[in-house]
């Protein structure tokens, strides 16, 4: 134990509210390793390369120091929040130790490649989320009404850019007045978006949902003509595979991990990130043209299936989780 304390405390590089956390994991950490083995688990999987790896990193590191060779440990690394502060989140010791590491989009993988040795790098596998196809009915986008919906989902954080997607609608409700947008989400960033809807005197048009239940975000996705997701940074969105599995066509930005399955003009429009005015003339230009909605809805669902049947994921994750275990 006093070589996994070391080890947690070093992990803090000094910092001391950064080794108060880490102390904090490794009390947290020591029961999880007790549950462990308790249990006859071997093998610990976290989701996120925060505290969640940290913990189970050190429990791992307990197991080990217990005589319990066989413990294995692999995490998730899901995109922006797990690369913003590399002092935070070690994720350099943790691929160190971890038998693997899936990362849920080829650009993710790149950026854990940018901060780790290259001789870890076999040991990173790409693992793309996966939904339940079955309780996403596809349907062809249907005709427009006298409003055209445009509808977004997702935390109301910084990262997620809806300021600019607001900011793209009110431009758009100058020249036409047919349009609704619907923000589905919760979040830190609500109050600001609130006074800018406001001081954009938009509130007839947009308007803020807060949190839905999972029934709700289907019927919601299946009444709406346009989604959007205007992010600055991701991972890659569920949000975009949920509105594309429904047949909701998608005007996004081309950031990260999401034009692996955002492709412009092949499976949605992207545009650049916090360009409002780009992002107003995308989601025009689907609203205008029926044939281009109904082409890219199409071959969004066809895209999800090969890439997200949560089914498929499902076996890839056991496949990988068996290998390194063997």
């Amino acid at each position: 134990m006093a070589r996994v304390w070391r080890l947690a405390v070093s992990s803090g590089g000094g910092h001391p509210a950064r080794i108060v956390r880490r102390l904090s994991h490794l009390a947290q950490a020591a029961l999880v390793a007790r549950c462990a083995e308790r249990e006859g688990i071997e093998r610990l999987h976290a989701h996120f390369g925060l505290a969640p790896a940290t913990i189970v990193w050190l429990a791992t590191a307990i197991a080990r120091a217990s005589g319990r060779d066989d413990a294995k440990f692999s995490f998730t690394i899901h995109g922006f929040h797990d690369f913003f502060d590399a002092a935070e989140t070690r994720l350099d010791l943790k691929a160190a130790d971890a038998a693997a590491v899936f990362c849920i989009s080829d650009f993710t993988r790149s950026q854990l490649c940018l901060t780790t040795d290259p001789g870890l790098w076999p040991r990173f596998h790409v693992v793309r989320c996966g939904i339940d196809l079955s309780t996403f009915a596809y349907r062809d986008p249907p005709t427009l009404g006298s409003r055209r919906r445009i509808v977004a989902l997702g935390r109301l954080s910084p990262e997620k850019g809806f300021a600019v997607l607001i900011e793209a609608v009110a431009a758009l409700l100058k020249r036409r007045k047919d349009l609704d947008l619907r923000i589905i989400g919760e979040g830190q960033a609500r109050g600001a978006l609130e006074a800018q809807i406001a001081a954009l005197g938009v509130g007839h048009s947009i308007s803020l949902t807060g949190e839905l239940a999972p029934d709700e975000v289907r019927h919601e996705l299946g009444a709406s003509d346009v989604f959007s997701m205007p992010s600055f940074s991701e991972g890659l969105p569920i949000s975009i595979m949920e509105a594309m599995a429904v047949g909701v066509p998608v005007v996004t930005t081309w950031v990260a991990g999401i034009p692996e399955l955002a492709r412009d003009g092949s499976t949605a429009l992207t545009v650049a990130p916090s360009d409002s005015a780009g992002m107003a003339k995308a989601i025009e230009r689907l609203l205008d043209d029926g044939p281009l909605r109904l082409r890219l809805a199409r071959a969004a669902r066809t895209r999800v299936e090969q890439q997200h049947d949560i089914n498929r994921c499902g076996e890839t994750v056991a496949h990988l989780l068996r290998g390194d275990m063997a």
